[in-house]
């Protein structure tokens, strides 16, 4: 097992109807359209709606999944809120960012755990000890999950991620963005060299 992880797009079938948690887990393929079937998505997804509902999954090698299907919302919010996070936690280090869920009473948000020890080599990076936790909050400010992955590479997995999907729906011509894409693009390229400068 390795803990390299893996973030996943999904748009929530326009005819899906979810009363049963555990048949949307099991047969996901019944209520979703993944990122990666471009066909499909320019076919059942209307390029022109203003929301468009779906997911974000996050998984590593540990079999350990974050937010996933209990945590539907705006997909297109919930990329732009999560680069925004990224941005402002590569700015302020350790203190908690969040953004709240368009269509949920809750909210989520990215935080950093751990630093290098003095016990630990030397010539190791503090980056690479540290765990991004990614976590969720009810409408009553508790967290109801958190979930955590190495920083760098759960950073770098989101950056691709979030690149994949502004990218999608470039190439799809989807209204929502039009006009912004080069600067959802420049946003997630410095996050990711920030990222791999170690500045973040």
């Amino acid at each position: 097992m390795n803990s390299v992880v893996r973030v996943q797009s999904y748009f929530l079938k326009p005819d899906a109807v979810m009363h049963d948690q555990g048949d949307v887990v099991q047969h996901p393929e019944r209520y979703v359209i993944g990122l990666h079937e471009r066909e499909a998505i320019g076919a059942k997804i209307d390029k022109t709606h203003p929301v468009y509902p779906g997911t974000i999954v996050i998984t590593d090698g540990y079999g350990q999944s974050a937010l996933g299907y209990r945590y539907w919302d705006s997909l297109d919010m919930y990329w732009a809120n999560l680069v925004g996070i990224m941005e402002t936690l590569c700015g302020v280090g350790h203190t908690p960012v969040e953004a709240t869920f368009t269509y949920q009473p809750a909210g989520f948000g990215l935080k950093v755990w751990g630093t290098e020890s003095e016990s630990e080599s030397e010539n190791t990076s503090a980056n690479a000890k540290e765990q991004l936790v990614l976590y969720v909050k009810g409408g009553d400010g508790q967290i109801q999950a958190e979930w955590s992955f190495p920083k760098r590479e759960c950073l770098l997995a989101l950056t691709e991620g979030a690149s994949a999907f502004f990218h999608l729906m470039k190439e799809l011509g989807f209204g929502l963005f039009e006009g912004e894409y080069e600067e959802w693009e420049r946003r997630i390229e410095r996050i990711r060299e920030a990222v791999l400068q170690e500045g973040c």
